[in-house]
């Protein structure tokens, strides 16, 4: 099973490597997915069990966010800042 290994800076400043497996992805698509699908598609036919299911989610969702946090921080670090685009006459015409 491939590894993917995120860095980033804890709030001490102290550098620390982490690894997000696959599984675990996958884990954050589908916990996002059944979320969606509670929140969006219940209406009238919400059922008492899905507010234990919604906390349960969103307990998990806040451990593997860590990883996903460390991975649009190396992101970002990794790419380099650009200046901003000049807006060109015609669309500063529109304007």
């Amino acid at each position: 099973m491939r590894k993917i290994i995120f860095t980033f800076y804890l709030e001490t400043k102290h550098l620390a490597e982490v690894d997000m497996t696959e599984k675990e992805v996958l884990r954050y698509l589908t916990l996002v997915d059944r979320k969606l699908d509670i929140c969006l598609n219940s209406g009238i036919n919400w059922k008492p069990e899905y507010e234990d299911e919604l906390t349960s989610i969103d307990k998990e969702l806040s451990q593997l966010r860590i990883l996903v946090d460390a991975e649009h921080t190396m992101r970002e670090a990794a790419t380099p800042m650009t200046a901003p685009r000049k807006m060109s006459k015609l669309t500063q015409q529109t304007s």
